[in-house]
């Protein structure tokens, strides 16, 4: 399998905020692993499924994926530190 583009985000593990708006983003890496990640702003990709699920970034409180392709936010029941969820525009 090719790598992700997105690889490098593996060994950040200590990140506290991702901004990636407007970058074209299709998907995250599924092994990424973010325990620390607190914001994350994935406005204007073309995601079709929640990048974050509990196990990939439990401390996220603001998630913005305004913009994208998703039909559905099933993943994120449990983010239970999450407090801002912005969805907007999504078709």
């Amino acid at each position: 399998m090719p790598p992700h583009p997105l690889d490098a985000l593996a060994g950040m593990t200590s990140l506290l905020a991702l901004n990636l708006r407007d970058n074209g983003v299709l998907t995250l890496p599924e092994a990424l692993k973010l325990p620390h990640l607190q914001i994350a702003d994935l406005a204007g990709n073309r995601l079709l499924s929640m990048p974050f699920g509990a196990a990939s970034a439990p401390a996220l409180v603001s998630l913005d994926v305004s913009d994208n392709a998703l039909a559905d936010v099933a993943g994120v029941a449990g983010l239970n530190a999450l407090r801002v969820l912005v969805v907007d525009g999504n078709t």
